[in-house]
């Protein structure tokens, strides 16, 4: 009785541990079909694909969410397949990017760091007091 409860203790505790699980260390460069998180998912940046994998050709899509509303689409295009290859700038403020039947998609440039804030404007300097308000 002893040895089966402690070896379910041990199960439990190493299922607990092995389902916590590591994240990435950095978003993909490279991927091909679904819906991806830009910035956990993927890398924000420029991509080419490698080409339509469908005789009717590709459709991707940049997105502001995740809920599949028609105005949740920032960008979107068809990409027939006499276009041949597709190029798309994925920008870090989108959520999300969709992609079907357009090959993979491979990093060719990262997108740009922000720019730092501006410098705050210096203090004024203060006058020199005169004394009396002219009394």
């Amino acid at each position: 009785m002893f040895k089966k409860s402690l070896f379910a203790a041990a199960a439990v505790v190493g299922t607990a541990l092995l389902g916590a699980g590591v994240a990435s260390a950095a978003p993909a460069t490279s991927f091909g079909n679904g819906t991806w998180a830009v910035g956990s998912d993927i890398a924000p940046g420029t991509y080419v694909s490698s080409g339509s994998l469908d005789e009717y050709g590709c459709y991707w899509e940049r997105a502001s969410s995740f809920d599949g509303d028609f105005d949740s689409i920032i960008t979107n295009d068809f990409i027939s397949p006499e276009s041949g290859q597709a190029v798309v700038t994925i920008k870090s403020s989108d959520v999300a990017f969709t992609s079907s039947f357009c090959g993979t998609w491979t990093l060719k440039a990262p997108a740009p760091a922000p720019k730092p804030a501006p410098a705050p404007a210096p203090a004024p300097v203060p006058l020199p007091w005169t004394g009396s308000a002219g009394l």
